[in-house]
């Protein structure tokens, strides 16, 4: 012990943290992807999301009678919801696809505003577009903005 002094064990607990033998994370097992009830649960939401939201794009005003919901002069609407349901399976799905867990988030965020866009696009660019210039003006602006957002997003994942 002569020129050495005894070591303080906060100091013996960094020499362990600095040389423990980690592997790196692709030598690392992986953890099997659990099956829950609450991945069931965002299963089934997907499902009926998706069915609902493809009914409500590809046939709105059927869809609106088969339902026996409230009729609507035109399928704007019926079309706008259906693709906002749409996006919120996909990102459902993408939920109950990996393996964090953490909530919709970006990606999530994403996937709405795509189909949402995508929804309203299609609409203006087929005829189903408001009457006057105004409100086309405003329908494009919108679908340009969720776009937009949608790559600053992705810029973010």
């Amino acid at each position: 012990m002569t020129g050495s002094r005894p070591r303080i064990k906060s100091e013996d607990m960094l020499f362990r943290k600095q040389h423990a033998a980690v592997p790196p994370r692709a030598e690392r097992p992986r953890q099997a992807h659990v099956w829950t009830s609450v991945h069931q649960l965002l299963w089934i939401e997907t499902l009926l999301k998706l069915t609902a939201g493809a009914a409500l794009v590809l046939a709105p005003l059927t869809a609106i009678k088969v339902l026996g919901l409230p009729p609507s002069a035109n399928a704007f609407w019926p079309r706008l919801l259906g693709g906002v349901l749409i996006g919120l399976a996909a990102a459902t799905f993408l939920e109950g696809a990996t393996e964090r867990g953490r909530g919709l988030g970006m990606a999530g965020l994403i996937l709405i505003n795509t189909a949402g866009g995508t929804v309203l696009a299609f609409s203006a660019a087929f005829g189903g577009s408001a009457p006057t210039r105004r409100g086309r003006l405003a329908q494009w602006s919108i679908v340009v903005l969720l776009f937009v957002l949608s790559l600053f997003e992705i810029a973010y994942l």
